[in-house]
C-alpha cells in the first residue's frame, strides 16, 4: 500500500492523491485511483560486485507484500498526515 499525495487538504478533491492497494475493504469501499490497477514497487538495489551478500544468503530474495484489510482500515487515512 502507498500514496502519492498532491495536496494535504482536510477535505480530499479528485486529484489531491493517488492511493495504491491491492483491494478495497469494508471501511474504504469505493474504489479510487490506484485500487487494484497497479502496483507500487519499490525496489532496493545493491551493489553485488562492491557489496556482495555473505555466501549463506544464496542469491538473495524478492518479496511482494499486501496489506491486509487491517493494515488499510489502521492506516487509512495517514493518520495525523492526510488529510489534515
Amino acid at each position: 500500500m502507498g500514496a502519492d499525495i498532491c495536496k494535504v487538504t482536510s477535505t480530499p478533491q479528485l486529484g489531491d492523491a493517488n492511493i495504491w492497494m491491492n483491494h478495497t475493504t469494508a471501511k474504504f469501499p469505493n474504489p479510487v485511483h490506484g485500487v487494484g490497477e497497479n502496483e507500487l514497487r519499490i525496489d532496493f538495489k545493491r551493489d553485488l560486485k562492491t557489496n556482495p551478500l555473505p555466501k549463506r544468503c544464496g542469491a538473495g530474495y524478492t518479496v511482494d507484500l499486501n496489506a491486509s484489510d487491517e493494515d488499510i482500515d489502521a492506516n487509512l487515512p495517514i493518520p495525523g498526515y492526510w488529510p489534515q
